[in-house]
Parts: C-alpha cells; structure tokens; sequence
C-alpha cells in the first residue's frame, strides 16, 4: 500500500542546461560533472543517463541529511563498466587472493573516492545508489556506526527519480522483510554495536539478519508515521559529529532507550506491509552535464590503475602501467599513476621526475602537484642541508599554494606546509601565521594548539597564548593536553606578572616519562634551554622504529635507529611522545598501519623539537611520517 505524505518542498535552481545530441560512440568515454568525473566503456547516452541520476540522487541526498558532508579534494569518480570482461579485473580480492563476487563497491583513495559498478548486473542503478552513501559516510565520519552505514545504503539505494522533481523513497525490499518475520530480530544494544569483525558482519546468516534489521531500522526512522522521526534520525547524526557516544546520542535525538525502540521496530515488523516515502521537489536541479567525451583507451586504463595502487595491488598495476607507457609520449595520465607507483616504493627521485613531467602538461591539477610537494620532501628536504634545503622548500610551498586556496578540501597539504617550515626552521612570525590558517580547517583545529602557543609564548604574545591555552585546558579530550596548558598558563600569568618564568620555561617541564629500552650509541649533548621570545630548535630522524615503550598515562618514549650516508655507523635516539592517540601521524601511501606500543619495525622520519628530557630522550616528537618497506 502507498503512502501519502506531506511533499518535501525546497527552493532549487530553476531550469535545466539544455544539452547536445549523443557524441559518436567510443570505445571508452568520460563525463564530467560537477561532482563527478565518470568513466566508462559503456555507450556514451547510457553514461549520459546513470551521470545525471547520480548528479540529482547527490542533491536529494544533501536536501535531507544537509549535515553530511559531500565535497571532496577532487570529484568521486566513478568507473561504469559495461559487462564481466572489463569489471572482473578489478573487484576486490579475498585474503586469499578470490574474488569476492560483488556487483559494486566503494573504494577510499589518498585524495578522490571511487565508485565502481557491473553495468551488467541486475539493477545496477540501485547498487550506484548503495555505493555513493558509503562515500558520503566514509567523508563524513571517522569511524561510522556499521548499522547507520549499512541501513542507509539500503534504504536510499532503493530510490526512484522523477525528472519533475518527484521522487520515492524506501520500496519495500521483500526479501528483507520475510527474512525478519522468520526469525527473532537482534537485540538493539547488540545491532548497533557491531563492528567489522563482528560475528554478525562476517559471511552467512547472521549477516543477512544483520543487513536486513538495519534496513528496517532506519526505514522505520524515515518513513513511519508520516515520516516524523527524520528529523530525530538527522539529530542522532548531528549529536555522533559532535563526538557524543552512540548509546548517549541515541537517547537524546529519539527520546528512548535501545529496549524501547526495539518493541517499536518490533510493533512495526508485525503490520502487514509497509509504506512508502513520496516527496517532491518543487523546481528540478538545473544541471550542467557535459557530454560523453571519447578518451583513448591507455588514458581510460591509467585511471583504472587507482583501482589496483589503492589497495597495494603493486604488480598488477606496475605491469599495466609499463605497456601504456611503452609509446612515447606518456601521457600525463600514465606518469602520474607511475609517480605514484614509484612514491609506494621509496624511490623518492623517480617518483619526483613522474610527477613534475606530467605537471607539465597538467599544471592545474592538484592532486598532482600534492603528491609532486610529497615526492620533494621525502626526498630531498629531509636529507637536504643549507641552500639545497632552502631550495626544496621553498619548491614544496610553490607547488602546494594554488591548493591552499581550498585548504577545507586538502588539510593534509597544510600539515605538509606546516612540516616544511618546521624542517627549514621558519621564524616564529611566520610559523604562527601558518598554524593560525591551519587551526581554522575543522579537522587540524586540535592538531597544532600547543604548537601555536609555544609560538605565542615565545614571541611573548602573552593575551593570545593565554586564550588558547584556556580553550585547551577547557575543552581537550586528552588529559596530557590539558595538564600541559594548565602549566603553560600558570607560566604565562607568572610572565604576565613581571614574575620569573619557572625552570625550563614553556615548553621544558619535568614531565614523567618511562625508561627508554636500550641506551643511546652516542650520548645527547645537552641543549640550552629555550627562552621565550626564540624560535623553536628542531630535529630531524629518518630510519626505522624500533620500539615504542609505553606509559599508562598515554606517553611513551619512541625508539629510532637512524638511517646514515653509506659506510657510517648508524644510531639510535630517543623521542618523548606525549600522546599516542594525538601523534601527528603522517601516512601519504595509505598503508593503514598505526603506532602502537612494543617492538616496532616501520621506516618512519620523524621532527621532534629538541628538548631533552633527560640524559637519554633527545627531544619530543611533532610529527611522524610512515614509509614504504
């Protein structure tokens, strides 16, 4: 039985780009919209077509959860392949190496999003649909709620668009719904707790159980009742953004405890069908499409590369990318995909050569000159020394300042500027314009705030300092955060006062740290203490972590054997940590791994202020970049 509710009314650009007859038939086409850069081997109207839904199932979706966040560095891009042959390559692989048989899938990568779908599968636009949720959730959230991100994309995949505006949400999945009167639903505390591991997330039935009930959960939030919990369910989102617990969030945006809403979702289970969500915009998106565009079939193949460089698919995609640049030129396309081949694997100068050649033919893509400023400071600025030094600094910072322009979409890029001027030793004037601008992006606002009031204290910029420093101490998670500002405050006061600023100034507190696991080959000079008013002295270790000696209050004392020019004896240093879970913890090739306490081996290079805390530990750790083996 259809539902009928009051219409979703939204004022939208009127009007709609009128647009050309279908371009001859390619082998291979893109399309680039707005949001979207789509390639496909599929016929160029069929392109034409999934592009558009995409571009307006987009818009529907940002109109009802407006708190999500949808923009990225670059357009997702999609792949549309057309049958098996094209697909199959590149669908994800099982541990053992299998195919793992699905339709669709969403993909991360260091700077885009990927959607990837089987044009020849049944309703293959539901599963597009499916996959762009996952996007916008993985954009969104750091670690989403399973059930929200799997019960959404179930729910909003089964969406029907209409070119008036009129559109329909939350079809009747039959198979869902005989499943879930076949068997006990989940208890609530456990759905919503589970996790990627969880036995209820691993292939078989439970799974299904699991996909099904997290589908009829939020069907039931979207649809029900004329559709008056959506604004709780927006709510609940609001609330986990804001990095409130899910059980606490829960309570507060629907009014219940997990018992309660269980009996109602039961209660809904048990009428005899279910409604749907009908709605409609009142003036159509106006969309600027361009038309499929024949690509050559090399440049279509270098894009599809990501698919395998993403997911350190290294072989498959070293080999393919060597027969498309076996026909001189390369086309930027290849030595970009190349670069990054090359940054994967350590070879800094390669990786550099790549990337600066095609950015010579692309100057304006960002991305490119990102991984190019990636590519010179692990490279050359970290062994780089006087002018050579100042060279390839000052070269990162050219590369990256068109990107800056946009620094919401690229924070990463700021936390290479921030590293660069570190390596150079930038005055502190300088230094905190830079963290001022980085503060302002949402996600570095917590990175750099005892940085920047380092700064402020040494440039004796006593009204600033003290106010971040109340800001900290008032409303950091981390409880090394706060006692470091309580103590800078009472410093900054005494300072303020005309009183003697204690031993060690800001930032050469006696802080407890545990023993280092093995002594140093060479001990560390002492250093002279820093006065306010100086810039910060600043070190840098490249090499392999050794070990990783934790405390119980979240420090620990990082163990690096350093890597030497040849013939040299290497060396071993020591680096306070002051929080595990704040590091800044730089992964420019994605490979996933995480500092954790005990013996270690990762290639690493890490900045440190020089600051000895104690005869052993030379300085405190900024920030630590992982490496390829």
């Amino acid at each position: 039985m259809k539902g009928r509710f009051a219409p979703l009314s939204l004022l939208l650009l009127a009007g709609v780009v009128g647009l050309s007859h279908a371009a001859k038939p390619a082998q291979w086409v893109e399309v680039r919209s707005k949001h979207f850069h789509v390639v496909s081997d599929a016929k160029p109207k069929k392109v034409r077509q999934f592009t558009e839904k995409l571009e307006r199932y987009r818009h529907l979706l940002t109109l009802m959860f407006p708190g999500l966040r949808y923009d990225s560095p670059a357009p997702t891009r999609v792949f549309l392949f057309k049958n098996d042959e094209s697909y199959k390559p590149y669908e994800p692989l099982t541990p053992d190496g299998k195919p793992m048989d699905m339709a669709g899938f969403m993909q991360p990568g260091p700077e885009r999003m990927y959607v990837v779908v089987n044009l020849s599968e049944y309703e293959s636009e539901y599963v597009l649909f499916h996959e762009y949720v996952h996007v916008v959730m993985r954009r969104t959230f750091q670690d989403v709620p399973v059930w929200l991100n799997e019960g959404l994309a179930e729910f909003f995949e089964q969406t029907t668009l209409k070119r008036d505006g009129r559109f329909v949400l939350g079809q009747w999945q039959r198979q869902y719904w005989n499943l879930l009167k076949r068997y006990d639903l989940i208890p609530l505390d456990v759905l919503l707790a589970v996790h990627r591991q969880s036995e209820h997330y691993l292939p078989g039935q439970k799974r299904k159980l699991f996909y099904a009930q997290s589908w009829l959960l939020v069907h039931y939030l979207m649809v029900a009742d004329e559709g008056k919990r959506q604004g709780q369910l927006n709510r609940f989102v609001q609330l986990l953004l804001q990095g409130i617990p899910q059980e606490t969030s829960f309570r507060q945006a629907f009014g219940t405890d997990y018992p309660g809403m269980h009996r109602q979702l039961r209660d809904y289970l048990m009428r005899r069908s279910l409604t749907r969500y009908e709605g409609k915009v009142t003036n159509p998106l106006a969309l600027e499409l361009v038309e499929p565009t024949p690509i050559p079939e090399r440049v279509a193949r270098a894009y599809a590369t990501d698919l395998w460089l993403n997911t350190q698919r290294v072989e498959e995609a070293e080999q393919a990318l060597q027969q498309l640049a076996a026909s001189e030129p390369a086309p930027p396309e290849v030595l970009f995909r190349l670069g990054r081949l090359a940054l994967l694997r350590g070879q800094m100068e390669e990786a550099e050569k790549h990337f600066l050649g095609a950015l010579e033919s692309d100057p304006d893509d960002l991305s490119l000159r990102y991984y190019a400023a990636q590519a010179v400071s692990r490279g050359r600025l970290v062994w780089a020394s006087g002018e050579e030094k100042n060279r390839a600094a000052a070269q990162i910072l050219e590369l990256l300042s068109p990107i800056l322009k946009e620094p919401e979409k690229f924070p990463d890029a700021y936390r290479l500027v921030v590293e660069t001027r570190l390596a150079r030793n930038d005055p502190p004037a300088e230094m905190i314009a830079v963290l001022e601008q980085a503060r302002r992006i949402p996600s570095l606002r917590g990175v750099f705030n005892l940085l920047l009031a380092d700064y402020y204290i040494r440039e004796k910029r006593w009204g600033e300092a003290e106010a971040l420093l109340r800001e900290v101490a008032r409303e950091s998670d981390h409880a090394y955060e706060r006692e470091q500002a309580e103590e800078w405050l009472r410093e900054v006061r005494a300072a303020r006062e005309g009183r003697p600023l204690p031993a060690g100034g800001a930032s050469g507190g006696d802080e407890t740290l545990p023993e280092p696991v093995a002594r140093v080959h060479r001990p560390v000079e002492p250093q002279p203490t820093p006065q306010p008013g100086s810039p910060p002295k600043v070190g840098y270790a490249r090499g392999t972590l050794v070990n990783v000696a934790c405390a119980s209050d979240d420090s620990a004392v990082a163990t690096v054997t350093t890597e030497t020019e040849e013939g040299a004896q290497p060396e071993t240093i020591h680096l306070a940590v002051r929080s595990l879970s704040r590091v800044l913890l730089l992964d420019p090739t994605e490979s996933g791994e995480k500092l954790e306490c005990g013996p270690s081996g990762l290639p690493v290079g890490i900045n440190y202020r020089v600051e000895p805390q104690g005869p052993n530990v030379a300085g405190v750790v900024m920030t630590i970049e992982l490496y390829p083996p």
